[in-house]
């Protein structure tokens, strides 16, 4: 079967959605096709490869068959079933496009103007609110804060409370990103980070419109989807912007982290003022003794040529210059009788 990947766009890095499609072929229950279609919906652009996977059989159509054709209407593309289809498309997810954001609009670019939420293009606190937002509509924090039920009479977990155990800040959920400020904002990045959990599966609970049902969460793949999205978003904004903020560990990106360092300007404005070897010697410095030291060079040489001009009118029978006694050479010394002045090196070993 070769697969026509070009409808497909990746939301996901490769390593992680493979990761998570072998697992998802691993499963020998029956609830794989389940887990299947969730990451189709939570990795790829769109509803495409979901239509197009639940558009096949859950099972291969008969090959061959001695007494007949094969029944009508089995394996609409040509015998291909669910599972081999996800096994191609898992196998091939390298040569998927990755899906590419949006190019910011004009007052986006030049940085000027406010948002719906009053909050300047530079502001990230508003941006990682609809990233969390995010996290938990996919049933990403249910693991911790729980999830409601119209069976379920018992209390959820306070959430607020749950991030108040973490941080040590009182009323943080629901967020309210106008509300904090930078050491808050940054305790909320690295809360997160260790809350979010990956649902596996999911099941549409329909009585009263009960909605999502999440279950086998795993935080593995969450938080390395989380520093994905997290830093992504940060890293675009600081280009955009010019500015720098601070980064996840285990990702390139540059918002929060534990080892994150603010400031980034006064880092690398550093490092500009000095060098590897932390010697402290500046590029403007450096430049200047390298200057210094073209200066010298280029006068050697000067003076080299001029004393090999002065030699030529004093050339003896071979056209050579005759070694004088004391000739002062190159490097400041005199030459001995016998030794040729202009052969001397620059610098003795």
């Amino acid at each position: 079967m070769s697969l026509d990947l070009s409808n497909y766009e990746l939301l996901w890095s490769t390593s992680l959605f493979v990761s998570e499609g072998e697992r998802v072929l691993r499963s020998s229950s029956t609830a794989w096709e389940n887990q299947a279609i969730w990451l189709l919906t939570e990795a790829l652009v769109g509803t495409t490869a979901v239509a197009d996977f639940e558009d096949l059989p859950n099972h291969a159509a008969p090959s061959d068959d001695p007494w007949g054709t094969t029944t009508p209407g089995w394996g609409k593309r040509g015998g291909v079933d669910q599972r081999t289809w996800f096994t191609e498309l898992v196998s091939r997810a390298a040569e998927l496009r990755q899906a590419v954001e949006r190019r910011p609009y004009w007052p986006q670019r030049q940085g000027c103007g406010l948002s719906h939420d009053d909050s300047t293009p530079q502001d990230t606190r508003p941006v990682f609110a609809r990233i969390g937002s995010g996290f938990a509509d996919n049933g990403y924090l249910v693991e911790v804060f729980g999830e409601e039920c119209v069976d379920d009479p018992n209390d959820l977990p306070d959430a607020s409370e749950v991030i108040d155990q973490r941080l040590g800040i009182p009323g943080l959920w629901p967020p309210a990103p106008e509300t904090w400020h930078e050491g808050t904002f940054f305790g909320l990045i690295e809360v997160f980070h260790d809350l979010v959990s990956r649902p596996r599966t999911r099941r549409f609970h329909n009585w009263n419109m009960c909605g999502w049902h999440h279950s086998e969460f795993h935080n593995g793949p969450a938080r390395t989807l989380y520093r994905d999205k997290v830093n992504g978003q940060e890293q675009d904004r600081a280009d955009a912007s010019g500015s720098a903020g601070r980064h996840l560990p285990g990702s390139r990106g540059r918002l929060g982290g534990r080892r994150g360092v603010p400031g980034a300007r006064a880092v690398r404005r550093d490092r500009r003022q000095h060098d590897v070897s932390g010697a402290g010697v500046s590029r403007r410095q450096a430049g200047h003794d390298h200057g210094r030291v073209r200066g010298v060079r280029r006068a050697h040489w000067g003076l080299l040529r001029a004393r090999k001009a002065r030699s030529a009118s004093q050339a003896g029978p071979g056209g050579r210059a005759e070694p004088v006694n004391g000739w002062p050479t190159v490097d400041g010394s005199r030459c001995q009788a016998g030794e040729d002045p202009w052969y001397r090196p620059l610098v003795r070993n």
